[in-house]
């Protein structure tokens, strides 16, 4: 009886031992503190937030059946993509039934040679219920961040920043999606 709870112990003991040393760290662990957030960043997150505010908050649903909101959408971005110094181009298609145009924006500082890149999302949102802040303010809110720390860089190389207008049903998909109908333009 002796030997079988010696080997016991000895078995506990190997094991207790083996999940220590499989689950502890070598040496002393380096106390450090988060590294924060850089005034950058902040200032970004609080130009982001600002931005899916107005437009999922302030403004609300943004979609053909909402053509006021759609509307005010429209000129809220115009405004602040013309404050970084681009020139805006409205791109405005009709809609049968519709009571008001659909309209793409177009964003450029210059008629710079080379490969094009094009930055887009889309301002508009599901139906005359959805405030729309994942889909897509915040999109949006990148777009226009990022049309802001580009301006330099978009005088020398042909950058365009677009934002679309009918990318949610019943235009997903169809001719009338306002991604497609900047494409064909």
């Amino acid at each position: 009886m002796l030997k079988v709870l010696i080997g016991a112990s000895v078995v506990v003991a190997v094991g207790a031992f083996a999940i220590y040393w499989m689950t502890s760290m070598p040496g002393n662990p380096v106390p450090t503190e988060p590294a924060g957030v850089l005034p950058d960043e902040a200032e970004l997150a609080d130009e982001l937030r600002s931005i899916v505010e107005h437009l999922a908050v302030r403004i609300g649903p943004r979609s053909m059946q909402r053509p006021e909101q759609l509307e005010r959408a429209r000129r809220y971005l115009a405004a602040r993509l013309t404050e970084q110094g681009y020139e805006i181009r409205e791109l405005a298609y009709g809609i049968s039934g519709a009571q008001a145009p659909a309209v793409n924006i177009e964003a450029r500082r210059s008629e710079a040679k080379g490969q094009l890149l094009l930055v887009g999302a889309h301002y508009d949102s599901v139906g005359d219920h959805c405030p729309g802040a994942n889909d897509n303010a915040s999109g949006v809110a990148a777009l226009i961040a990022l049309a802001k720390r580009l301006r330099d860089i978009s005088a020398r190389t042909p950058i365009r920043f677009v934002a679309f207008t009918n990318e949610e049903p019943p235009f997903f998909q169809t001719p009338l999606q306002g991604s497609v109908r900047y494409v064909d333009a």
